[in-house]
This record gives C-alpha cells, structure tokens and sequence, in this order.
C-alpha cells in the first residue's frame, strides 16, 4: 500500500477490492483528503499496454458508426454548454482531447483560438490526422509550457481520473487560466448509486485506468482552495449514465467483462463465435429493453446528486485579486 497520489496522504483504508482473472486491485480511500485511489498504480510499462490500440479504437473514430453518430450529438452538447461565457474570440486549451473531435467541432462553428493536449501514442496520432485547425500538443500538461493566464477556457471531459499528478495538475491548471476563466471538469461520481451497487463491477471503474477518485463534496472544497469557485454542475449524461447501468448490469452476470462496450468500438473483433454472438444478442436485447428504464433513473439520480459522471464548471479567482 503506496502513499496517497493526490496527498501523498499514509493513512489510507481499503474501500473495496478488485479481482479478476489477470490482477488483483483495491480502491483506498485517504483519511486525509478523502480521495479514492487504485491500489497498486500501474506502472508507466503497465499503463502504456492499457493505453493501446484496444482502447482507443482504429481510423477516425473510436466507436462504430452509428454510437459514433450520437456521441457527435453529445458533444455539441458539451461545447454549446461550455461556451456560455467566454469572448467570442476567447482562447480554448482542451486537456485529454483524444481524437480531437470536441476542438474540431468548435473550430467548425466558432472563433476561438483553440489548443488540444494528448499523451504520446494513438490517440494523439488520430488527433494529428484528423486535425481541422487546432494546436495539438504531445506529451504531459507539466511538461508543456503554455505561458501564464493563456486560456479563458480550460475543459477536462473524462481526463481527471486517469492522472498520475493530479495536485501538480491542478496547480498548472490555475496557473493557465485567466483571471475569471471557466474550467470545466467531467469524472466518475465514486458517491453514485452505481459505484456503491456494482463496486468492482461499476463500468466507470474502468480500472487500471482510473487511478483517481472524489465525491462531489470534497472535489469541490478541493478546487476551491485553489481558487476555483463552482457555479454550476450537471448530473444528468445520457451519454455515460445510462449505458453505464446497462455494462454493469452485465458485468455482474457475464464472464467477459464490457463485452458490449468493446463491441460498439472500430477495432471490435472479427473472428466472434457462435456463442459469442448468441451473448451479443441477449446483451443488445437487454440493453433496447432497459435503456428508456435507465434514462428515467438517471433524470431521477440527479436530483439526489446520485448519477454515475458529474460535469463541474468552476470559475476561476485569483486570490491576489
């Protein structure tokens, strides 16, 4: 048992564990800052297998067509959401934006200056590749020098759990916005019904990946102390909530875990059996019956503040202002 990644905290409790046939896991909460961690972190040998073509799909886009078509949906969602209050003409840096599809989205409808960062390997290459006018940059956010209170914009969607530095990225962070700029930060909700029903099972789990967890309340006392300031937050996702009930679901029941995730990618595999087909069609049949059902619990988990992601905005203030 390692020090606390985000504190560096030594007094940490098991919250539960995680078993499957090829490792052996515990999510740690810190007694300290109360954030939840994997127990042991992967090493950089580690993550860079889990990082591979699997996850991330091949050609242009990571899921096959038509998900791909509704997750395009979403994300001008996202962006009409995200663009609220800023200039016009405001400055965008985009932390973890994959395959660049969210920047690509702004450039083709608004006048920002735009700037995208993705770890070395093939998402980053499919950003370079499908790049319609932003500044992608390779590597790790300390590791890039980006000047002082460049952006008026910052966006995390899904990026915060998988940091190795998470407090150091934070303080970059601050030291990128502007003075009133908005950073907008997506992540599992560990205090979420579905975490505290499928536990290891929880499709957002999505463990060795996701190192690093906080309920809603202690993210927010979190950012405040570096000068973030919420004003506002969305529990509601149909993107993410609902088929995450639907994967954990069956998670539990299934031996392969997120057969049907890996199903719906671009890089799915070709050479399915009999029987793997005849899995695929009960798990597609469960997902059309239950999804109107899962979309109904999420309108309702969100008024609890229970959904499975939450999407912060935080206002940034300077405290030598």
């Amino acid at each position: 048992m390692g020090n606390c990644i985000f504190c560096n905290g030594i007094q940490q409790n098991v919250f539960f564990e995680i078993k499957n046939a090829n490792s052996s896991f515990e999510i740690l909460k810190c007694e300290n800052c109360n954030a939840y961690t994997l127990d042991p972190i992967p090493t950089e040998t580690e993550l860079a297998e889990v990082y591979n073509t699997g996850y991330y799909g091949k050609g242009g886009a990571k899921f096959i067509l038509f998900v791909e078509y509704f997750v395009d949906a979403f994300r001008g969602i996202r962006a009409k959401r995200a663009i609220n209050r800023i200039p016009q003409n405001g400055t965008v840096l985009d932390i973890g934006c994959g395959s660049g599809a969210f920047l690509n989205y702004l450039k083709k409808r608004y006048n920002f200056s735009l700037s995208g960062i993705e770890i070395k390997g093939d998402a980053a290459i499919r950003a370079a590749d499908c790049n319609q006018g932003f500044e992608l940059h390779i590597g790790f956010l300390q590791d890039i020098d980006f000047g002082i209170k460049t952006f008026d914009l910052i966006t995390m969607y899904h990026v915060f759990e998988h940091l190795i530095t998470p407090k150091e990225d934070i303080k970059k962070i601050s030291s990128l916005i502007k003075n009133n700029g908005r950073l907008i930060i997506s992540m599992p909700n560990i205090n979420s019904w579905q975490a505290t029903l499928f536990k290891d099972k929880w499709f957002h789990l999505d463990f060795p990946r996701h190192l690093i967890f906080f309920k809603p309340k202690d993210f927010k006392e979190v950012m405040q102390l570096n000068g973030f300031y919420l004003e506002s937050e969305h529990y509601i996702s149909w993107e993410q909530n609902p088929f995450g009930y639907i994967q954990s679901s069956l998670n539990v029941v299934c031996k392969n875990q997120n057969f049907l995730y890996e199903f719906l990618k671009t890089n799915a595999k070709s050479n399915y059996t009999l029987s793997d087909w005849f899995q695929l069609s009960l798990q597609i049949l469960f997902a059309g019956v239950t999804l109107p059902l899962f979309l109904i619990i999420d309108v309702f988990e969100s008024f609890f503040k229970k959904s499975a992601t939450v999407e912060y905005t935080f206002k940034y203030q300077s405290k030598n202002d």
